[in-house]
């Protein structure tokens, strides 16, 4: 679930599943369950944790980068993989087929508030 409160002010994701409530909101960063959280300061991809698409990984799509020195964690749902990364769960993530706006739109705000980096 993604929740939006005042346009472009404040944003997060919902996990039932985890019961992780990750929030982030101008000037005040990002929470994990209340408690302040940031992304990862890794600069180097070796040993990175990259969380990828289940549809792309069984699809195979993922098979070149399992020998590379990369770590693959594959999960649904792009906006929940993306406010793992602006939490510090995951170092990246990133997807090898388009997605919809939709999918993305949440994280992108997320992104601004924490000032992670997008590519």
């Amino acid at each position: 679930m993604s929740l939006r409160h005042a346009p472009q002010q404040s944003d997060g994701i919902y996990a039932q599943a985890t019961g992780r409530l990750i929030l982030g909101a101008v000037g005040h960063g990002v929470t994990l369950n209340g408690e302040p959280a940031r992304a990862t300061t890794t600069d180097d991809i070796r040993g990175a944790l990259v969380l990828a698409s289940r549809s792309e990984t069984r699809r195979g799509e993922w098979e070149r980068f399992f020998s590379t020195p990369i770590s693959v964690r594959n999960m649904g749902s792009v906006a929940y993989k993306l406010a793992l990364v602006a939490a510090g769960f995951a170092d990246a993530t990133w997807t090898l087929v388009p997605k919809n706006e939709w999918d993305v739109a949440a994280a992108r705000v997320h992104r601004d508030r924490t000032g992670n980096r997008t590519a």
